[in-house]
C-alpha cells in the first residue's frame, strides 16, 4: 500500500513545479518504521544529534488540526480573498469608522498584553494593504499611526530585552510592520484633524453646507445633521489621541532625555482625550444603530459569528464585552486570517479587550509614562536612582513602561543618557574623581563596579518575579566586588585623600576601607531588597515569618551601621570645613552669619526609615516568639524536611557573599532562644519595638513630606508607603495587647496576614472554635 504525505490546505496557493509529476516517486515506509519500532524497548527513544524532544513534540503537532493553528479549516486563506469577497469596504459611514478605530485600539492593548501581532493588531484588514486606503485619508492616517506606534513600542522591548516571551510578544511574522511612509504619519493625520476642526467649527457656527468659497464646500460626515457635531467630536477625540500618543513616545526617544519635559506636557494633554473617549462611549451606545443581518452597519466579521457576538449581553442588549465604544462589531477584521503564520502550536481563541479594559489599560500606560518624565529628578544620587526602580515596579507597570524606563535609566551607556557611571559612583561614594582618575587599582574597581550597578539597575527594571530571581544569581557578583575593593583601597592616592579629609575620624573601618564600605552598604540593599520581594511573591509560609524577619534585621543593623558611619564623618567633616571658612573669613574681616555652631548631627531619612523597618522586624520576631510560648501560635512542622533544611534551601543564595556574613540556622536558634524570658516580658519588647517604629515613622513621614526634590508622584507613594507601615505597626500593638489580657492558655488562636503592608505582617487574634 502506498501513502500519500498529507499537505496543508493551502498547498493549492503554489504553482506547482514544472515536471514535478514526472519525478515525484513515492515509498511506502511503514514497514521499515514498523521494524525499527520493533527493534526498541518500551521506553527507549531514538536521540538525533538535531532532534530534542521539543523538536519530536513539534512533530507530533504538525498537520493535526486539534495542535497546528494552521491546519484550521473555513474562512479565508489570503488577505487578497477576504478581500475580493468585500470583508474590507474602504467606503465606510463614520459610526462604521468609529467600531474600526475603536477595535483596532482594543486590539493593540491585547498586543500590549503578551498576544501576538498576528492575533491582535493584524486582525484588522486595512493594515496589511496601505495603497487601499489613500481614497479614505482618515481611515489611511490612522492606519499608518498605528502601524508607526507598533514599530516604535516593539524596538523599545526588543531594545531594552527586559520582557520575556510570555510578557510581550515581538515576532512580527512577516506582515508588514515597518511600512515605508508611516514614519511621516503625523502630517496626514494633521491634515484630516484640521479638516474635521473647520467641519466642527462650522458646525457650531451655523455654517455647514455654506459655500465659503468657489471651490470649498463643507460636506457632512453623516447623513444625520443633528448628531454632525457629535461625530466629529468622537473623531477628533480619537485622532488626537492617537497623534499624541505618537508624538509622546517619539519625545521620550529623545538622546539624553531632552524629551521628557515635552513628553510630560503631552501627558496632560493626553490624559483629557481618554477623559473624552471614556465620556463619549454611552451616547455611542445610545446613537448606534443594530446592526443588520448581513452586516452593513458593523456586521460580523468573515461572514461568521464573531467571537464579541457570543459573548453574555447586559439587560439592554447591549454588548458589556465588546471592544468598541458603541457595543457593535467592527468591520475589516477577521481572526483566521493569520493562522498560517502562525507556529505550529495548539488553536487558541484570543480574548480582545472590551473598551473598558482599552480604556482602563491606556490610562495606566499614561501614568506610567508620566511617572518615567520624573526620572532626572532623581539622577542626585546612586540610591535615589535605585529606589525609583524599586518605586515604580510598585505599581505594576506594563513590559512597554518597564522597558522605556530601562533604556531611559541606562541610555547610550550614560546614566540617564547624560552622566558616566563612574561619575555618578565617585559622587556616592564622596570621593574626587579628579584626584583618583589615573589610578590603575580605582581604575579597575571603578570599571567592575559600573558594570556590576548597570546590571542591577536592568534588573530592578524587571517584573518582580524575575527580579529575585535574577539577583539570587547576581549575588556572587558583589562578592567578587568586595574583595577588588578591598583591593582597591590600599591605594596610596585613596589613603593619603583619606587622611587628609577625615583627619579626626581615627582609625575607624570606613576610614580604612570606604570602597568595602560602600560595597557591603550596597549589598546589604540588594539583599533586604532580594528578601522583601519574597514577601510581594507570597513565597513564604506563616511558619517562615519568624526566620525571615530574623534574617531582615541582621542584615538592616549592618546596613543601618555603615550609613550611619559614613552620615556621622561626613557631618564631622563639613562642620570642620565650615570652621575653617568661618575663621578664614574673620581674617579678611569678612563675617559669615550663622555657621555650623548649635547644630547637631539628625541622620538622614534614609537612616530614619531602615530603623523603621528593623524596628518592625525585631517586633515581628518577638511577637511570633511569644505567641508561641503562650500556645496562641503554632508553626506548622515541615512534612517532607527539617527547619533546618527550610532555613538553609532559604537563605543558601545569601551565603555566597562573605560580607555581610552569612548567617546560619544555629544563629537563629541561639537568638529565638527565649527561654530565660517570661511571655509577658517577650510581649513588653515586642510592644517597645513596635511603638518605637510607629514613632518614627511619624518622623520619617514628615521627612518625606519636605523633601523638596522629591517628586510629587513618588512623594505621595512614599508617605502611603510609611502610613501603611505605621497602620502594621498599630495593628499589632493593638494585638499584643490584647494577647495580654487575654492570659496564658486562653483559647484565642493567632493568624498573620498582609492586609496592611505587603511585606510586613499584621496579627489577627480570634477565638479557637476547634
Amino acid at each position: 500500500m502506498t501513502t500519500a504525505t498529507p499537505a496543508r490546505e493551502d498547498a493549492a496557493d503554489f504553482p506547482p513545479d514544472k515536471g514535478a509529476a514526472m519525478e515525484m516517486a513515492e515509498e511506502d515506509l511503514m514497514p521499515l518504521l514498523r521494524q525499527a519500532c520493533g527493534d526498541m524497548d518500551v521506553g527507549q527513544l531514538i536521540h538525533g544529534e538535531n532532534f530534542s524532544l521539543f523538536e519530536a513534540m513539534s512533530a507530533l503537532e504538525i498537520m493535526d488540526p486539534k495542535m497546528d493553528a494552521g491546519m484550521a479549516t473555513g474562512g479565508y486563506k489570503t488577505v487578497e480573498e477576504a478581500m475580493t469577497h468585500g470583508e474590507a469596504q474602504i467606503e465606510l459611514t463614520i459610526p462604521q469608522l468609529l467600531d474600526v478605530m475603536d477595535y483596532v485600539l482594543a486590539c493593540e492593548a491585547t498586543w500590549h498584553n503578551g498576544h501576538s501581532l498576528a492575533q491582535t493588531v493584524f486582525t484588522c484588514l486595512y493594515l496589511h494593504k496601505p495603497e487601499r486606503t489613500v481614497s479614505n485619508p482618515l481611515l489611511h492616517a490612522y492606519c499608518r499611526a498605528v502601524r508607526a506606534t507598533c514599530v516604535l513600542l516593539r524596538n523599545w522591548v526588543c531594545r531594552a530585552g527586559i520582557p520575556e516571551e510570555e510578557d510581550f510578544a515581538t515576532h512580527t511574522f512577516g506582515l508588514p510592520l515597518d511600512v515605508e511612509g508611516d514614519g511621516r504619519c503625523m502630517s496626514g493625520i494633521n491634515v484630516v484633524e484640521e479638516q474635521l476642526s473647520r467641519q466642527l467649527k462650522a458646525i457650531k457656527g451655523g455654517a455647514l453646507l455654506k459655500k465659503k468659497g468657489p471651490d470649498e464646500v463643507l460636506v457632512p460626515t453623516q447623513e444625520n445633521p443633528e448628531l454632525e457635531a457629535y461625530y466629529c467630536s468622537a473623531l477628533l477625540s480619537r485622532l488626537r489621541f492617537r497623534k499624541t500618543l505618537y508624538s509622546i513616545l517619539l519625545h521620550m526617544e529623545k538622546p539624553q532625555g531632552r524629551g521628557l519635559d515635552a513628553a510630560q506636557k503631552l501627558i496632560r494633554s493626553i490624559s483629557d482625550d481618554l477623559a473624552c473617549l471614556r465620556e463619549y462611549s454611552p451616547s455611542l451606545k445610545r446613537q448606534a444603530p443594530a446592526p443588520t443581518s448581513n452586516g452593513d452597519d458593523g456586521g460580523a466579521r468573515n461572514g461568521q459569528s464573531s467571537p464579541v457576538d457570543m459573548e453574555d449581553k447586559g439587560p439592554s442588549g447591549e454588548n458589556e464585552r465588546s471592544p468598541t465604544g458603541s457595543g457593535r462589531p467592527a468591520i475589516g477584521f477577521n481572526d483566521n486570517i493569520n493562522r498560517r503564520l502562525l507556529a505550529p502550536t495548539p488553536p487558541r481563541p484570543i480574548s480582545i479587550l472590551s473598551w473598558e479594559e482599552t480604556l482602563s489599560h491606556f490610562e495606566k500606560l499614561v501614568r506610567d509614562l508620566g511617572c518615567i518624565c520624573q526620572l532626572p529628578s532623581m539622577s542626585r544620587s546612586l540610591r535615589e536612582l535605585m529606589q525609583f526602580c524599586v518605586d515604580f515596579g510598585k505599581v505594576r507597570p506594563g513590559p512597554i513602561a518597564r522597558s522605556l524606563l530601562q533604556m531611559l535609566v541606562l541610555k547610550e551607556d550614560r546614566v540617564l543618557g547624560q552622566e558616566h557611571m563612574g561619575d555618578l559612583l565617585f559622587r556616592d561614594m564622596h570621593l574626587p574623581h579628579d584626584l583618583l582618575r589615573g589610578d590603575c587599582q580605582m581604575a579597575v574597581f571603578t570599571r567592575h563596579t559600573a558594570n556590576v550597578i548597570a546590571a542591577l539597575l536592568r534588573i530592578l527594571c524587571a517584573n518582580p518575579s524575575r527580579q529575585r530571581r535574577r539577583l539570587g544569581k547576581f549575588l556572587p557578583d558583589w562578592d567578587i566586588l568586595i574583595q577588588e575593593a578591598e583591593t582597591a583601597g590600599e591605594s596610596k592616592v585613596l589613603m593619603r585623600h583619606m587622611l587628609m579629609t577625615f583627619p579626626n575620624a581615627g582609625n575607624t573601618w570606613w576610614r580604612d576601607n570606604v570602597l568595602a564600605s560602600w560595597t557591603v552598604e550596597q549589598t546589604c540593599w540588594v539583599i533586604v531588597h532580594y528578601l522583601m520581594l519574597g514577601f510581594e511573591l507570597e513565597l513564604y509560609s506563616p511558619s517562615e515569618l519568624s526566620m525571615v524577619y530574623w534574617y531582615l534585621e541582621n542584615v538592616l543593623v549592618i546596613a543601618i551601621n555603615q550609613q550611619l558611619t559614613k552620615e556621622r564623618h561626613l557631618y564631622e567633616h563639613s562642620v570642620l570645613s565650615s570652621e575653617q571658612d568661618s575663621a578664614s573669613g574673620k581674617k579678611k574681616g569678612n563675617r559669615r552669619k550663622g555657621g555650623s555652631k548649635g547644630k547637631e548631627f539628625h541622620p538622614s531619612n534614609q537612616v530614619l526609615l531602615l530603623e523603621c523597618l528593623n524596628g518592625l522586624c525585631q517586633g515581628l520576631v518577638r511577637m511570633i516568639a511569644a505567641f508561641t510560648r503562650d500556645d496562641k501560635f503554632r508553626p506548622i512542622e515541615p512534612p517532607f524536611n527539617s527547619e533546618a533544611q527550610w532555613f538553609e534551601q532559604r537563605f543558601e543564595p545569601l551565603h555566597r557573599v562573605r560580607l555581610p556574613e552569612p548567617l546560619h540556622y544555629a544563629d537563629y536558634l541561639k537568638y529565638t532562644d527565649h527561654s530565660n524570658l517570661t511571655v509577658k516580658h517577650l510581649y513588653q519588647l515586642a510592644h517597645e519595638c513596635f511603638l518605637s517604629a510607629k514613632l518614627r515613622l511619624r518622623e520619617v513621614e514628615t521627612g518625606i513630606a519636605k523633601d523638596p526634590h522629591l517628586a510629587s508622584y513618588l512623594k505621595a507613594q512614599r508617605v502611603a508607603e510609611v502610613r501603611n507601615m505605621e497602620q502594621v505597626a498599630t495593628a499589632n500593638l493593638w494585638a499584643l495587647k490584647i494577647a495580654l489580657l487575654s492570659g496564658p492558655g486562653s483559647d484565642l488562636q493567632a493568624s498573620f496576614n498582609f492586609s496592611k503592608h505587603p511585606c510586613f505582617a499584621v496579627a489577627v487574634l480570634k477565638k479557637n472554635v476547634g
